[in-house]
């Protein structure tokens, strides 16, 4: 099946965010209002919100139909060149009886996310529409101390150029977490030292291509 591939992302687009899953915005304003602040400084582009994508996760639980409605409007509407997915969660799936697979087809347009937006990367995929399974607005592009500089990288990459891409592993790593409902946390960067070590459940030492990033690789005792 050939897939069509959106327009590539040019500084000064304007980009929509939805919230086709779970209802976390509401929840942290704080975090999506940075989420919002870092994706225009670093990417110089407009953001604006679907009409519901701020609603509670109360609201978006009971009415798919609506996160579908914000979908097909950030489709429509000639001003958005790209969308968005707020976060992911557990519940897209009840999004597809309202889904009009003709829409996504005739607007292709730039959409990224991640987890449970994989549902609406399905289905674009029926539609014949290329997605980007990336970052979502209240994780990487909302992060602590502002964008990592790997992760500008490949969303440049992926999504404002129009050639194939070649993704290189990240240079470092952290599991740290930080509360988002704490708002004095938003401007303290993540740190963790890199465990420069991988895990297997093999009973041998084997290689991996983490090797050539000066990376151990040792089995799990």
């Amino acid at each position: 099946m050939s897939l069509i591939s959106p327009p590539a992302l040019r500084a000064g687009d304007t980009v929509a965010v939805v919230s086709l899953s779970a209802g976390v915005s509401a929840a942290v304003p704080h975090r999506h209002e940075a989420g919002v602040r870092q994706l225009e400084q670093t990417f110089d582009v407009q953001v604006v919100d679907a009409p519901n994508a701020r609603r509670d996760d109360a609201f978006l639980r009971a009415n798919p139909r609506a996160r579908a409605d914000d979908l097909h409007w950030a489709l429509a509407e000639n001003a958005v060149a790209g969308i968005l997915t707020s976060i992911g969660g557990d519940d897209s799936i009840r999004m597809i009886p309202y889904l009009d697979f003709d829409m996504i087809h005739d607007h292709p347009k730039v959409f990224m996310g991640f987890s449970d937006t994989t549902v609406q990367h399905l289905a674009n995929r029926v539609a014949g529409v290329v997605s980007f399974y990336g970052p979502s607005l209240l994780t990487a592009f909302a992060e602590n101390g502002g964008i990592h500089p790997y992760v500008e990288e490949c969303v440049r990459a992926a999504l404002f150029r129009s050639e194939p891409l070649q993704l290189r592993a990240a240079p470092e790593w952290t599991d740290e977490r930080l509360d988002w409902a704490d708002p004095l946390l938003g401007v303290r960067a993540r740190v963790d030292p890199i465990e420069r070590t991988i895990r297997t459940l093999g009973p041998a030492v084997a290689r991996h291509p983490a090797d050539d990033l000066g990376l151990a690789v040792v089995p799990e005792q």
